[in-house]
């Protein structure tokens, strides 16, 4: 009995139609009284209602009827992993019917992995003189030379069949595992051509797109990576059950990233991270990595933001690291003092635009945004500053240069208005009611 008769179907059932036939079979098998019945049927409904196990599985159906239930029972034992009696069965099928295409296909691809490689290759050969256009023949042949090491000779096979069929996305995925397994140039040409034909070519494995984009940045750049991470980032968020095997590799390719040009893969960066956090296969460690990306994130932002001064953006860096360096630190606040005129609006920027980041140092920067605290805190840091420069000098690592002395004492360029003198602003009002409340 075949799967579409144990559920009580017809070949043309759509995917409703399978549910219900399934619910409807395991009242009939329940797991308790009937566990060897419920197995078969659970069985059957995973394959149909799995597009490509379908698909597969109805190539059976091209067979003789007579033979229909030797098939089955052969696939079931390769797909249990018993080769050797597979092997048996489907021999003894293709010496008796050797013009049945299916069989031979399905008896040839064992003897492959069984490593008969050349008896494989000698029913592939035959094949191909009865039909020199059949695909499935034809990614045989290269996956002949290729467990044989013959790289050059599988490397002609795959293009054979690619020209033969070139929007079969299985020949395409083929080729595409294949080059990934040589790590040469060969996966540049590949992932450009198939992108050529049509780029969701590796929608069905689109953790192909991923591990190209690992290679391809490592040895082209962002420029010709970035795509393929991009085409990765549509079909990773699209889909509702991705596998572990997809979640490591993703997090090993975004390391690799942040070992590059972070730049070009932001837009994708922040649309990733929120899945990645909320993902079943995350590990404890993997927080630590998670808030490496987002400190990468941040940082490229300020970076490709004009009206954030480059110091601001170094100090932030400094200040994410687990390590904070603290005379470095204390070294572009330094800085920052001295030019507090020209950097004040970058501060504001970073507290409207990055609030977060803001933070990090927010006492510093609301002391350098106060006009009032302006005299203090430059005195405060010059103080700093020369204790600095006399450790310096003192150091046993002088070199003996001289080093520049900083500004003496803050000096007002105007002189200091009094809370109940006249607003400069010319208002007519006391500076306390007016611009003082402003400052």
């Amino acid at each position: 009995m075949n799967y579409y008769e144990l559920l009580g179907i017809g070949r043309d059932a759509g995917q409703g139609d399978i549910k219900r036939a399934y619910y409807a079979a395991v009242k009939q098998h329940s797991p308790d009284f009937d566990p060897e019945g419920f197995r078969a049927v659970r069985t059957a409904y995973e394959t149909l209602q799995n597009p490509k196990k379908r698909a597969e599985y109805d190539t059976i159906f091209a067979v003789d009827n007579d033979i229909q239930g030797d098939m089955l029972r052969a696939r079931n034992l390769v797909e249990t992993n018993k080769l050797k009696q597979a092997s048996e069965l489907l021999t003894s099928l293709f010496n008796a019917h050797p013009g049945s295409r299916e069989v031979a296909l399905l008896h040839a691809r064992t003897l492959l992995d069984l490593r008969k490689s050349k008896t494989a290759d000698a029913i592939a050969k035959t094949m191909l003189a009865q039909d020199p256009g059949d695909i499935d023949a034809l990614l045989l042949r290269a996956e002949v030379s290729v467990v044989m090491g013959h790289t050059a000779k599988a490397k002609e096979r795959f293009l054979e069949a690619v020209s033969a069929d070139p929007a079969n996305r299985r020949v395409w995925n083929s080729y595409a595992h294949f080059a990934l397994s040589e790590r040469n140039r060969l996966i540049f040409d590949v992932f450009n051509q198939a992108w050529q034909q049509d780029p969701n070519m590796f929608s069905d494995k689109y953790s192909l797109y991923l591990a190209a984009t690992a290679y391809i940045l490592d040895f082209h750049g962002a420029a010709d990576a970035v795509r393929y991470f991009n085409k990765f980032t549509e079909h990773y968020i699209a889909d509702k059950h991705s596998t572990r095997p997809v979640y490591n590799l993703l997090l090993n390719v975004l390391f690799e990233i942040l070992s590059n040009e972070v730049s070009p893969f932001v837009a994708d960066l922040e649309k990733i991270l929120p899945k990645l956090e909320e993902s079943p296969f995350k590990q404890d460690d993997d927080k630590a990595k998670f808030n490496i990306l987002r400190n990468s994130i941040s940082i490229d932002r300020l970076h490709r933001d004009d009206e954030i001064h480059d110091v601001l953006t170094d100090l932030t860096e400094c200040l994410l690291r687990d390590d904070v360096d603290q005379e470095a630190k204390l070294g572009m606040e330094v800085y920052i003092v001295s030019v507090l005129g020209t950097i004040r609006p970058s501060i504001r920027r970073l507290q409207a635009k990055y609030p977060e980041l803001f933070k990090l140092n927010q006492a510093f920067y609301l002391d350098a945004l106060n006009p009032k605290k302006e005299e203090s805190l430059t005195n405060k840091y010059y103080s700093i500053h020369r204790k600095l420069l006399s450790a310096e000098k003192l150091s046993p690592n002088n070199t003996g240069d001289e080093l520049a002395e900083p500004p003496t004492t803050f000096v007002r360029e105007a002189p200091k208005i009094g809370r109940n003198d006249p607003c400069p602003c010319g208002s007519g009002m006391k500076y306390k009611k007016c611009c003082r409340n402003e400052a």
